[in-house]
């Protein structure tokens, strides 16, 4: 009898601990479990926006190089030449939004809002880190010379040999202010280089690529300065210069913009939406979304159409009247078609 109560008290004893123990270790492993799996987790769900992000902008990226090709088909003349649209010209068209699919000049403001956009987004998140500056700058030349130099090679090839159709007068070698036939292998070489500086571009499409450049350091510039504390507390203000600095020039120039004005006003526009997604107030307008969401979106798609559709080049639109862009006239298109870009993206 005592050795049974004596047998039942160490197994009581025995067992307790044992529960205890195993209780312990289960919600142990539990927790180590659910803290382990949270940034998992989270760099899953980051990575999948990264993908779905960079799948978006690459979709826009092809959305708009159709529109810079229908553009270019639209100017391409007639057979001989003589006419400065082509058959598919309507001017019905070119008075209403749908002169958005064929408004190259649009396609190329996007494509400039997108660059000042993705160029300092990931400055705007580390704006400490100054080295992200210098790195895109080295990096900045070399990612547009190696490809349109490839390019410009291919054009000169055909261009030097054309085996199978004539030279086309129609179409501006060096922007009309090189003669095709004195055109040496020489000259292409340091138009590689020099057309990012001073020389016109041979291959005429890649006009852009000198804008690009130049405004990508200028946009560097520009996103260094901002993140200083002095100015960073106040650059609401800094922006909305930056962003009227094309229709200031305009007025006080009586409509005799230079160049770099003209063309570095997009790329603002894509500062602005990159330090607004770094600093988290897109995040706010996402949420606006989630209430407004239809409304929103209506809203950026009609000023997105309204504006970019806007006629700045090739369209017989003289000056806006008789149109609906009548209440805006003639005056700093590439403003207009800029604010377009900026609301594509804000999509």
């Amino acid at each position: 009898m005592i050795n049974q109560q004596y047998l039942v008290e160490i197994e009581n004893s025995s067992i307790n601990p044992i529960a205890n123990r195993c209780i312990d270790i289960s919600v142990t492993n539990l927790e180590n479990d659910l803290l382990s799996s949270t940034p998992l987790t989270t760099e899953v769900t980051t990575r999948s926006n990264a993908i779905s992000k960079l799948l978006y902008l690459d979709d826009l990226r092809g959305i708009l190089c159709l529109i810079v090709v229908f553009s270019h088909a639209l100017l391409m003349g007639t057979a001989n030449h003589e006419e400065k649209f082509s058959i598919f010209f309507r001017p019905w068209m070119q008075h209403s939004p749908l002169r958005l699919l064929v408004a190259g000049e649009f396609a190329v403001a996007s494509f400039f809002v997108l660059s000042g956009c993705v160029l300092v987004r990931r400055y705007f998140e580390h704006f400490n880190d100054i080295s992200i500056l210098f790195s895109g700058i080295i990096r900045r030349f070399p990612r547009l010379f190696i490809p349109s130099s490839v390019a410009l090679f291919l054009y000169f090839s055909i261009l030097h040999f054309r085996p199978f159709y004539g030279f086309n007068e129609c179409h501006e070698i060096g922007e009309g202010s090189v003669n095709a036939e004195n055109i040496g292998l020489g000259y292409v070489l340091l138009n590689t280089f020099g057309q990012y500086f001073w020389m016109p571009a041979l291959y005429t499409i890649q006009w852009t690529m000198q804008i690009e450049f130049i405004c990508s350091i200028l946009v560097y510039f520009l996103s260094f300065l901002i993140t200083r504390s002095f100015i960073h507390r106040y650059r609401i203000i800094f922006y909305a210069f930056l962003i009227l600095i094309l229709p200031i020039v305009w007025i006080s120039t009586h409509g005799s913009i230079p160049t770099l004005v003209q063309y570095i006003q997009p790329f603002i526009f894509g500062l602005l939406l990159s330090d607004l997604d770094a600093c988290g107030l897109r995040n706010f307008c996402h949420s606006i979304k989630q209430h407004w969401s239809i409304s929103l979106k209506l809203s950026l798609l009609l000023l997105t159409i309204y504006f970019g559709s806007y006629p700045v080049f090739n369209t017989d639109v003289l000056n806006g009247s008789g149109t609906l862009w009548s209440p805006f006239g003639w005056m700093f298109g590439w403003f207009w078609i800029s604010f377009g870009g900026f609301c594509l993206l804000l999509l």
